[in-house]
């Protein structure tokens, strides 16, 4: 009986502290505040770059072509090689010529001896002046074929036009060649140049003497490039301008190149870093703080560099933005600010 009662009352005690906790109102679970950096948006005095595509050539450039049809006797093409200006790179078969300039050098000599005797008959008026008159006019006639003919000879030999690199021999000795016959090409020693496409909305960014910088893909090393000619017409389809600039480097003629070029130094603009940037869908926001809540500003944006970017529309002198931690506000999120960084050293 008492072991009975024990138990009656343990169960009571038990059943009744359970209606009490019942009774007991359960706390409100409340978010906890997203730590967060901001910044404050000031104006920035920046040099703004385009990068452009270009292609490195030499300064001087030929396609080795003989002037007359013939068949080669003699070549000298050491591929790959510098040859000197002047120096002989090959040379056609001329005996004909030779042959034909024998004769004519002969005939010439028959009439200087034909004019030296009229002219004593014309003083003693032995013969007529128009007689005396054709035979000096043969003498300048044969004087011009004997000069067309070695004109003809000089052609047969062909010479570098100037000190370089000869490429691949495209003829061996014994071919037979024409005026469209690229026998190797010539590339001058005296350096190289760029050609680069300007669009022409740029063109008053840029005058000459400019210094463009130039990277190729692949090789860490920057080099430089003076600009010493912009052509004065715009091309009409694609809206550039052709600059030419004086490389400082060597480069393979053929080369693909990007020209980074300074256009509208020192203007004042506000550059944040594109990592606060906020993509969705066409448009664009950044998280700002006004009276210590979260708001979602869209903005406009527009030059950029490999970490910022400008914004032109959305952003004003001395707003806040939400540097890091953005992507986990919501527009009535409470916010710890763990840090606030200056805008200057974000854009560096």
């Amino acid at each position: 009986m008492i072991k009975k009662l024990v138990v009656f009352v343990t169960f009571f005690v038990f059943l009744t502290a359970c209606k009490e906790k019942s009774k007991t109102p359960t706390a409100i679970k409340q978010d906890p505040a997203v730590p967060i950096e901001i910044t404050v948006i000031a104006l920035d005095t920046t040099t703004r770059f385009i990068e452009v595509n270009g292609v490195v050539m030499s300064k001087d450039f030929v396609s080795i072509q003989p002037e007359i049809s013939g068949r080669i006797t003699y070549l000298n093409i050491p591929e790959g090689k510098y040859v000197a200006q002047g120096t002989i790179l090959a040379k056609i078969f001329d005996s004909d010529l030779q042959a034909q300039l024998k004769k004519q050098e002969a005939q010439l000599k028959l009439n200087i001896l034909n004019e030296e005797r009229l002219k004593k008959l014309l003083a003693i008026d032995a013969t007529t002046q128009n007689e005396y008159d054709i035979a000096v006019t043969a003498i300048e006639s044969s004087k011009a074929d004997i000069e067309y003919t070695q004109s003809l000879i000089s052609k047969t030999i062909i010479k570098a036009p100037f000190s370089g690199y000869i490429g691949n021999k495209n003829i061996s000795i014994g071919a037979y060649v024409t005026p469209l016959t690229i026998m190797a090409d010539f590339e001058g020693a005296n350096g190289k140049i760029l050609d680069a496409d300007l669009p022409a909305k740029y063109l008053t960014s840029i005058k000459l003497g400019d210094t463009v910088k130039i990277s190729v893909e692949g090789n860490p090393n920057q080099s430089f490039a003076t600009v010493f000619s912009i052509e004065p017409a715009i091309n009409k389809n694609s809206q550039n301008v052709k600059l030419r600039c004086r490389l400082n480097s060597v480069f393979k003629s053929g080369s693909f190149v990007k020209a980074v070029i300074e256009t509208n130094k020192n203007d004042a603009i506000i550059f944040v870093p594109s990592s606060v940037i906020i993509p969705e869908g066409n448009f664009k926001k950044i998280a700002c703080i006004k009276n210590n809540k979260p708001e979602f500003v869209f903005v406009e944006t527009g030059y950029r560099t490999d970490k910022n970017v400008e914004i032109k529309k959305g952003l004003f002198i001395g707003d806040t933005i939400v540097t890091i931690g953005s992507l986990y506000l919501r527009p009535n999120s409470k916010i710890s600010i763990s840090k606030v960084t200056s805008l200057k050293n974000l854009i560096q």
